[in-house]
């Protein structure tokens, strides 16, 4: 007995999942290009190249500092003598317009005078210059031997400490007491001489201030004084 057939039909709906697979897989291998070789001697020609423009770089580099020094260097020697003439200097001192008495005790009248100096460069600049200062406070109406009230010397360290910078003004700033009372007036003249470091000069400057007279009847007076800075926080 012959067995029956299987329809057409069926035999070719079998196949087609698998023709199906078949096509699929060649047509994505077909569109995956295979990866590229890479060429050594053309990979170290292209490091050699990028080599090759960092010391280019750096080369310019140099030279373009070698010339800005070589440039410095004859824009010095063309100076000559004139090279410390061109220099911020001093040429004069003032005192500061809040010169004047100041009371550290709390009690009624002063006893100390707050000093403010400007050093004055040739611009009219006020500068912050090395130097040592002397302060020296003085009564004007007394006799010749008691005329000095108290002396204060700063060195440069103490007067650089001194130094202050404001949004309207800038100084060197030193509280100078006079000790004991002086004599009941109402002007003292503040002395200064500032010895300015770079010049070796000596500049001065003096100002009559008011200052504010005690209750107490005045006392015997030293006629110099140690110099002092005392702490100011005011």
């Amino acid at each position: 007995m012959t067995p029956p057939r299987r329809p057409a039909s069926a035999a070719t709906s079998t196949a087609r999942p698998a023709l199906t697979l078949a096509l699929t897989f060649a047509a994505v291998c077909g569109g995956c290009a295979p990866y590229p070789k890479i060429d050594p001697a053309l990979a170290e020609r292209d490091r050699a190249l990028e080599e090759a423009r960092k010391l280019h770089l750096e080369v310019e580099s140099l030279r373009s500092k070698v010339a800005e020094r070589d440039r410095q260097i004859k824009e010095l020697a063309a100076l000559g003598e004139q090279r410390a003439k061109k220099l911020n200097r001093v040429q004069r001192i003032r005192l500061g317009s809040r010169t004047g008495g100041l009371d550290l005790d709390g009690k009624a009248g002063d006893d100390a005078v707050r000093v403010f100096i400007e050093p004055i460069d040739q611009h009219g600049s006020v500068i912050k210059a090395a130097g040592s200062v002397t302060v020296r406070l003085l009564d004007p109406t007394a006799d010749p031997e008691r005329i000095l009230l108290a002396e204060h010397r700063f060195d440069a360290d103490q007067t650089a400490a001194g130094w202050s910078s404001g949004l309207l003004s800038v100084h060197y700033r030193f509280t100078c007491p006079w000790g004991p009372a002086p004599s009941r007036r109402e002007k003292i003249t503040v002395h200064v001489a500032f010895l300015d470091y770079l010049t070796g000069k000596v500049f001065e400057a003096q100002k009559l201030c008011t200052v504010a007279l005690s209750a107490e009847p005045p006392t015997t007076r030293p006629a110099t004084r140690p110099a002092t800075q005392p702490t100011d926080t005011r």
